[in-house]
């Protein structure tokens, strides 16, 4: 019997330990789907689908706009606050995902979380970013902070609780204030950059959008104009331009 009670706590941390290595393996799968899922078909669309290559720009500002406003700030800890491997305590999470590149990884995740942004538009509209709607920026806002609640709670589970999250120009007082919203059994940390990315990304992706549009609508003119200059020439200019040549 002693040696049977003595056996529980072993078996329970062996199960309790099983169990956290799943759900590291879960996060890994989950993390690395999210920054390279998109790529393949980003290629093929620019590739093939000259109209949609708008679709390119518009993901690399959602990249690069997530790890200047939050990812490179919080992975290394910058201003007050704890580097990415101090809070975290799995060894194969800094394994697979390690701090030299955790920023760039989550920032393209971040990337993939705009791209679905448009996604959802699509459904309202065959041009998702063809002008500015009000509805659209609410639906985009509920988008983003209802997936930033699910990564908090399910993929970085206790990550962005544990130590001291850096200040960042997205997150200029999380250092200090750091709220957590419980809802039943989980604890939800009230995270500011998305909400800051809810006003910032929509507008400058309805711009990057316009800009490649009107270079599209440009280029099939030109194309149109060389097409009907060269079928409007007499019989005597195709024989003065192949006397030319020869």
């Amino acid at each position: 019997l002693g040696l049977c009670c003595s056996l529980v706590p072993t078996v329970y941390h062996a199960k309790s330990k099983s169990k956290m290595f799943s759900s590291d393996l879960l996060t890994i799968a989950v993390v690395y789907t999210a920054a390279f899922g998109p790529i393949v078909p980003l290629i093929i669309q620019w590739l093939f689908f000259p109209q949609k290559r708008w679709v390119i720009p518009v993901y690399l500002f959602g990249v690069a706009i997530c790890a200047v406003g939050w990812e490179i700030w919080w992975t290394f800890g910058l201003i007050d606050g704890d580097s990415v491997n101090e809070r975290r305590s799995s060894e194969l999470l800094k394994t697979f995902l390690p701090q030299e590149y955790n920023w760039l990884i989550n920032s393209m995740g971040d990337g993939t979380v705009t791209l679905i942004g448009i996604l959802i538009l699509r459904l309202r509209r065959k041009e998702p970013l063809g002008q500015f709607s009000l509805t659209d920026a609410i639906i985009l806002a509920i988008w983003f902070n209802f997936q930033d609640i699910l990564v908090s709670t399910l993929v970085y589970e206790g990550q962005l609780l544990a130590g001291k999250l850096s200040l960042a120009p997205f997150a200029p007082i999380h250092a200090t204030w750091n709220p957590v919203a419980t809802i039943g059994e989980f604890e939800i940390p009230i995270e500011l950059p998305w909400i800051f990315m809810s006003f910032i990304w929509y507008p400058i992706a309805l711009i990057i959008y316009q800009h490649f549009k009107q270079q599209s609508s440009s280029d099939d003119e030109r194309d149109h104009n060389h097409h009907r200059t060269w079928l409007s020439g007499t019989p005597s200019t195709y024989v003065r331009i192949v006397d030319t040549a020869l």
